[in-house]
């Protein structure tokens, strides 16, 4: 392996890793040139959440509940990392929401924490038929109204910045 070299930018939440091989992304999604301040960071994962509740609300409505809860855990998952980044720590890498809640301080109790870890079971690795269609089975009408009616409130609860 050669010579590595790394640039950090905390105040925007971004990692970018340099070495003989070219750039290296981790946890990353844009480069530093695209967002010119902490501020326009935090609005970018916002209005990511913001869209991704609007997906989650029309595949909802088409009965895609399966579909819906994925995309509830997209919406917590980018308001969290908002949250990291307007406190001007280094956006991890995960996708696990207890993880990033304790990354950006959010202090929960072990009722959130169960309900945060069945939640994380909606993010699924989507190329894997066999486990997205665990969640399609387990996502009935019912237990969607229940999930979605608890994503509100945490979305609610990590978005006041």
């Amino acid at each position: 392996m050669g010579l590595r070299k790394r640039l950090n930018y905390y105040d925007c939440g971004l990692k970018i890793d340099f070495d003989n091989e070219g750039l290296e992304k981790r946890n990353l999604f844009v480069l530093k040139y695209f967002m010119s301040s902490k501020k326009e960071m935090v609005r970018m994962w916002m209005d990511g959440a913001r869209r991704n509740a609007n997906v989650a609300s029309d595949s909802f409505k088409m009965k895609h509940y399966d579909w819906c809860l994925f995309f509830w855990h997209l919406v917590l998952e980018k308001t969290i990392k908002a949250r990291i980044v307007q406190q001007s720590r280094e956006v991890p890498w995960v996708h696990n929401l207890i993880v990033l809640c304790e990354k950006a301080k959010i202090n929960l109790i072990e009722e959130e924490k169960k309900k945060l870890a069945e939640i994380n079971t909606f993010n699924v690795e989507a190329r894997y038929e066999t486990i997205r269609y665990a969640l399609y089975k387990k996502a009935t009408k019912e237990y969607a109204i229940k999930w979605v009616k608890i994503c509100k409130k945490f979305y609610k609860k990590f978005g006041e910045l």
